[in-house]
C-alpha cells in the first residue's frame, strides 16, 4: 500500500512505485513518491563518486607529497648542522605537520570500527601525558559515579579531545576537565582560561581552514582545522559540541555524546 510505498522510497533496495490507481491525489502522491527515489538515487550514485575522488586525491597527495619531502630531508642530513639547514629543518617539519592535518581531515574517520571503551580511564590517561610532556596545569573533575563503558571509535575520539586540551595548551596557562553521565549521555567540559573566542566567531571555529588568530606563525595561528575536525568527530558519533565561555575566563567546549 501507501504507507509501503512511502517507507522503500529512502531505502537502498530496488524500488517499483505502486501501480497508480485510486483518487488522483493518491496517484499524483505515488509518482512523487517515485520521482523522489529517483532523486535520492542519483544523489547517492553522486557522492559515491565524490567518495571515489576523495579517497584517490589522499592517496596522491600522501605520496606525491612526501616523496620529495624525503628527498630534502636526505639532502639536509648531508648538510651538517648550519643555520640554513636547522632553518630549512624547522620549515620541513612545519610542512609535515600541515600535510598530516590536511590529509586527517580529508581522509576522514568513520572507517574506525566502534569498540567499549573506558572513556574516564581514556581522558585521565590524557590529562596525565598532557602534563607530563607539557607541565601544564590541568584537573580533572571525576563524575561521582563511574561512567558506563559504551561504544566509542576510540582514536578518533581520542584525537577529538587530544585537539581540544593542545588548544588550551597553545592559548592558556591552565584548564579543567570535568565529565558526567545523565539521561543516556555523557558529557564532557573542558574551560580554560585563555582569551577565549567571542560569541560571534564561534561558528567560524568550527568551519575547516578558518584560523581566527590571524598570524602566519602557526604556532600560533594553527592550520584551522583542530575543531574542526573535533566537531566532526562528535557529530559522527551522534553527539554535539558546544563552545561557550568559561567561568574561569576563557574557552568553554563541551562534547555530549550518547549512550
Amino acid at each position: 500500500g501507501l504507507a509501503e510505498e512511502v517507507r522503500r522510497v529512502g531505502s537502498t533496495a530496488a524500488y517499483e512505485p505502486v501501480a497508480a490507481r485510486g483518487p488522483a491525489e493518491f496517484r499524483r502522491l505515488s509518482e512523487e513518491l517515485a520521482a523522489t527515489h529517483h532523486r535520492l538515487e542519483e544523489a547517492r550514485a553522486r557522492e559515491a563518486r565524490l567518495e571515489e575522488a576523495r579517497r584517490e586525491l589522499v592517496s596522491w597527495v600522501s605520496h606525491d607529497l612526501r616523496t620529495p619531502l624525503t628527498r630534502i630531508r636526505l639532502q639536509l642530513a648531508l648538510m651538517g648542522e648550519t643555520e640554513d639547514a636547522r632553518a630549512i629543518r624547522a620549515d620541513l617539519a612545519e610542512m609535515e605537520d600541515m600535510i598530516d592535518a590536511y590529509l586527517s581531515f580529508a581522509a576522514g574517520e568513520g572507517e574506525e570500527p566502534s569498540e567499549d571503551t573506558d572513556l574516564q580511564k581514556m581522558l585521565e590517561r590524557i590529562i596525565a601525558q598532557t602534563r607530563q610532556a607539557h607541565g601544564f596545569d590541568i584537573t580533572f573533575f571525576a563524575p561521582s559515579s563511574a561512567l558506563p563503558v559504551f561504544p566509542l571509535r576510540r582514536k578518533t575520539i581520542r584525537r577529538a579531545i587530544e585537539n581540544v586540551i593542545s588548544n588550551a595548551t597553545a592559548y592558556a596557562t591552565r584548564a579543567e576537565v570535568s565529565v558526567r553521565y545523565r539521561n543516556d549521555e555523557v558529557t564532557i567540559t573542558i574551560d580554560d582560561n585563555g582569551a577565549g573566542i567571542p560569541a560571534e566567531r564561534r561558528a567560524d571555529a568550527l568551519r575547516p581552514f578558518v584560523r581566527l588568530e590571524t598570524s602566519r606563525n602557526r604556532q600560533t595561528g594553527g592550520t584551522g582545522l583542530g575543531l574542526s575536525i573535533t566537531n566532526d568527530i562528535i557529530l559522527g558519533h551522534g553527539g554535539e559540541l558546544t563552545l561557550a565561555d568559561a567561568p574561569m575566563g576563557g574557552l568553554r567546549v563541551i562534547m555530549k555524546l550518547p549512550v
